[in-house]
This record gives C-alpha cells, sequence and structure tokens, in this order.
C-alpha cells in the first residue's frame, strides 16, 4: 500500500495529508480499477486506544456530504489477531440516517460482490485490502447495492465494531479517528492503469409467462335410430290396396 500512483491511476484519501500509509496514517483509503468489473480497495488504519476486540474500517459511497443513504463496504479484523477472530472479514451495509444496517449476502451472493480479501495487523496498524464489483450482476436487495459507474463522495471511517453490526465512529472533529471524506465527487470506475468495458446493469429476468388454459370440446355424436315398422309402413298399404282391388276386381266378374 503506497502513494504511487495516488491522483493519476489510483484514487486516494489520507488523514492526516500527506503522510505515509504504512507508517504514519491514521486513516487510509486507496481504490482503483484492478481488472473486468473489479474495483481494488485498500483500507489502513492506526488501532483504537485501547484496542477492541473488533475493529473496522470502511468505505462509503455517498451522493453528498451528508451521513445518509450511503453504501458502505466495511473490513473487519481484530487489532490483537485474537484466536477467535483471526480471519479479515468484508461486509456490505447500508446507512440509513445516522445508523448502519449490514446487507444480508449469502455465500453465493456473497461471492459475486467481493472477492480477494486480504488482512494483517503489522505494528499496530491495520490492513486490509478486498476486490469490489462495480456494477453488481446481481439484485440490488432493495437499491442497497450500488452501480459504482457514478460519481460519488468517498467516505472513510473506523471504529469498534461487533460480530454482527458497526459501532459509531469518533465523532470528535479533532480527533485523528473522525471520518476522512474526498473534497470532490468521484468516479471510481475510470481509475486505473487498465480499464475494461463494463457489463450492462443487472435485470430481473422476466416472470414464466402464464400457462394457457385450453377447453378440450368433446364432438357431439347424433345417433340415428331407423325404426322398421316405420320403414315398412308404405309396404302395408301397397299390399293392401293390391288385397282390395283384387277382391273388387272379383265381385266385378261375377
Amino acid at each position: 500500500m503506497t502513494r504511487d500512483g495516488c491522483g493519476e491511476t489510483k484514487g486516494c484519501l489520507f488523514k492526516p495529508a500527506g503522510c505515509d500509509p504504512m507508517r504514519d496514517c491514521t486513516q487510509s483509503i486507496i481504490f482503483y480499477v484492478s481488472g473486468p468489473n473489479m474495483l481494488m480497495i485498500q483500507l489502513s488504519a492506526t488501532s483504537l486506544v485501547p484496542p477492541p476486540p473488533l475493529q473496522y474500517m470502511a468505505v462509503a459511497f455517498s451522493k453528498d456530504l451528508a451521513m445518509g443513504d450511503d453504501y458502505v463496504a466495511e473490513c473487519v479484523m481484530s487489532p490483537n489477531a485474537n484466536e477467535e477472530f483471526a480471519s479479515t472479514e468484508v461486509f456490505l451495509s447500508y446507512n440509513i440516517g445516522k445508523s448502519n444496517d449490514r446487507t444480508s449476502l449469502n455465500s453465493t451472493e456473497n461471492q459475486v460482490m467481493i472477492r480477494d480479501v486480504q488482512g494483517e495487523v503489522l505494528d499496530s496498524r491495520l490492513h486490509c485490502q478486498f476486490s469490489l464489483t462495480i456494477i453488481p450482476q446481481m439484485p440490488t436487495k432493495g437499491g442497497r447495492l450500488w452501480n459504482l459507474n457514478h460519481k460519488f463522495y468517498v467516505f472513510g471511517a473506523t471504529g469498534s465494531s461487533e460480530a454482527d453490526h458497526i459501532n459509531v465512529h469518533d465523532l470528535n472533529m479533532d480527533s485523528h479517528f473522525y471520518p476522512l471524506v474526498s473534497g470532490r465527487r468521484i468516479n471510481p470506475s475510470v481509475i486505473g492503469e487498465q480499464l475494461y468495458e463494463l457489463p450492462k446493469p443487472y435485470k430481473s429476468p422476466p416472470p414464466p409467462p402464464i400457462p394457457l388454459t385450453t377447453t378440450t370440446q368433446t364432438p357431439t355424436v347424433i345417433t340415428v335410430t331407423h325404426n322398421n315398422s316405420a320403414d315398412r309402413l308404405p309396404y302395408f298399404y301397397v299390399n293392401l290396396y293390391i288385397t282390395i282391388l283384387i277382391i273388387l276386381l272379383s265381385k266385378a266378374r261375377l
């Protein structure tokens, strides 16, 4: 984590200004495009005094200079390298007003959004880096996962953390641990030695079509029944007529 490339191929925020992120910065943020649709984020902070069981370093992307409605990525680790919390974990969260709410991701979603997590504690300094997806290729969790191909104010903060949430940062504006913020809006997706074509924002697949209900009509069969008696009726009258005719002829001869 060095200042090389800052302002050219890297976006950098340091506190105090001009400090060395490996030696005397109380807080540092470096970010740059590291691959297709991936933003490398490097964070460092001095351990709080006294060191808490867990400490976080967070970067937030905001549309304004006020806290609230911000997209946050937080790196949580132990300043003491405690066996129970030896690993470095990165979470995504969202600032709702003045409070922070962690975004729930399952393991697959977490792998889509966050990669290459590394962390170490060196000489009472915490260092963390990870790759964050620039344009989420998954549902945005109700607008909590942002497309970073836009201009934002970039915030940095550090403070104590619990296992399931981060605590409020230092509120003393004169403190070295008070949050730092960029002096202007920055588009993080256009900073890097090499830039890549970005994918289109994720769109939820359309719902499956509603199956059509088909009605099968049973053909109507008309059965014609022949009445044999009716068919023989004309022959009966013919025979009767012939019989009467024969009788009349016989009487006429007499």
